[in-house]
């Protein structure tokens, strides 16, 4: 009895997995794959600007490998892309998504991600009981590498695919592969146009806000130096005190001089204005004597300005000659020493694609019908594999053609019953009869149903 009752569990083990099983394939399932890439966001240029990596332009591509012969559009893209992962595959991928960037055209600090390609050698997973399509998402999350956040996300979804290569518009199709002809494996996109997305710039942080203005402040003067040279946006290069004090050297020069001389007249000006009881000036306009005088000394200021601009911008550029030369178009260029670092904004590109099985109407009509009768297909098992279960069996079978023939027998005689009925009532009105009759009839209809519920032949025809 032991061994009876475990192979009486094993036997409902057995149908619970295999109910398991079919409810299983009947149900929605979905495989993902993950991939990242690090990268950069910007690039300083030795005047401290912060400008876009590559120009703010790229492509994103994650691939599965795979060992089908390669094609055409597969082969311009390893062609022109820079990845070694990428170009010394020689097989055609398994999977293949590819998106291209580029900074968005409005003024907004965006990039815009356009998908391009997806090709599906063959699905992550078959079976008898998927449908021969399948539904690809591809999520891409822009995260910082310096402190783990994202600052960005985007999502590609594609539904009712099937193995092949798609390319996201008709444009890509015909130019992206770089061909004379269409790659004739390369199949429309379910949508007409790319799918494209924005995302934001990687923040500016302080640290990189603080590195980019140490080196402003270090191009400072090759870039003063460079325009002065080149007479545009003069400015002076020392305080008004300093340059004051400076001007009346003994070693002055002849603007100098002059500087001076003008600076003696104006305030002989306001002397003798004093000296004649008068107040100085509330508009410097008036008197004209004195409006002369300022005007002088105004121009010579501004002379002198620019002397001592153009002297400190020569001799700056003597002394940094290895950074400064002359253009073709005789202009002074001065490039600053370049930044200790050039890269900020280190990010990663983190990509999961996800892979969507939908059950086929076969499947989901198998695993209903087991989910309905396991049951009863526990209990036929049990019965025809169990000896204690087939006597079981036996007895119940013999108990129940036993109570059948007692029903017909019984039956019978509700027959006999009811015709000795009819024929007591000879006397009765003709509606009384009828009933009765009625009743003989029903008793037949129990009769043969009863017969053949027992295997017996069936006693009346009607």
């Amino acid at each position: 009895m032991a061994l009876e009752g475990l192979a009486s569990s094993l036997i409902g083990t057995v149908v619970d997995v295999a109910g398991a099983y079919f409810a299983g394939v009947a149900t929605t399932k979905s495989v993902g794959f993950r991939g990242s890439a690090n990268d950069t966001f910007y690039s300083m240029e030795p005047t401290g600007d912060l400008s876009l990596a590559r120009g703010g332009s790229g492509c994103v591509v994650l691939f599965v490998p795979g060992n089908e012969a390669s094609r055409p559009w597969f082969d311009a893209a390893r062609q022109r892309s820079k990845s070694p992962a990428l170009t010394r595959l020689v097989s055609l991928p398994q999977f293949y998504f590819e998106a291209a960037f580029e900074r968005s055209a409005s003024t907004a600090q965006t990039l815009t991600v356009r998908s391009q390609f997806l090709h599906i050698t063959k699905f992550q997973e078959t079976g008898w009981s998927y449908r021969d399509d399948r539904n690809y998402s591809v999520a891409i999350t822009l995260r910082s590498r310096e402190d783990g956040q994202p600052f960005g996300s985007l999502s590609f979804d594609y539904s009712a695919v099937r193995p092949g290569t798609r390319g996201d518009s008709q444009e890509i199709r015909k130019n992206a592969v770089g061909l004379s002809e269409v790659d004739p494996t390369i199949e429309a996109s379910m949508n007409s146009v790319a799918s494209s997305q924005r995302v934001a710039f990687f923040p500016i942080t302080p640290d990189i806000e603080a590195a980019a203005s140490a080196q402003r402040i270090v191009a400072a003067p090759y870039v003063k130096a460079a325009r002065l040279k080149n007479n545009t946006s003069p400015e002076p290069v020392l305080l008004e005190p300093e340059w004051t004090v400076q001007s009346i050297r003994k070693d002055t020069t002849d603007k100098r001089k002059n500087f001076v001389d003008k600076l003696g007249a104006y305030c002989d000006s306001l002397y003798k204005l004093i000296e004649n009881g008068g107040n100085l000036p509330k508009d410097s306009r008036c008197p004209i004597a004195h409006l002369k005088t300022l005007n002088d000394l105004e121009y010579a200021k501004a002379e002198l300005k620019a002397e001592l601009e153009k002297k400190w911008a020569e001799d700056f550029v003597k002394v940094a000659a290895e950074k400064c030369e002359t253009t073709p178009q005789g202009k002074i260029k001065c490039t600053p020493p370049g930044p200790r670092q050039k890269e900020f904004g280190a990010f990663a590109w983190e990509a999961t694609v996800v892979e969507t099985r939908e059950p086929t109407a076969f499947a989901t009509a198998v695993a209903s019908a087991f989910a309905s009768n396991k049951d009863k297909f526990k209990n036929e098992l049990q019965n025809e594999l169990l000896p204690s279960k087939k006597e079981e069996g036996r007895q119940a079978a013999e108990n129940a053609k036993r109570d059948a023939l007692v029903t017909f027998r019984l039956a019978m005689l509700k027959v006999d019953e009811a015709e000795a009925k009819v024929v007591e009532a000879a006397g009765e009105p003709r509606s009384a009869q009828l009933v009765l009759q009625a009743e003989v009839l029903r008793a037949k209809v129990v009769a043969n149903s009863a017969a053949r519920a027992a295997g017996q032949p069936v006693p009346f025809d009607i």
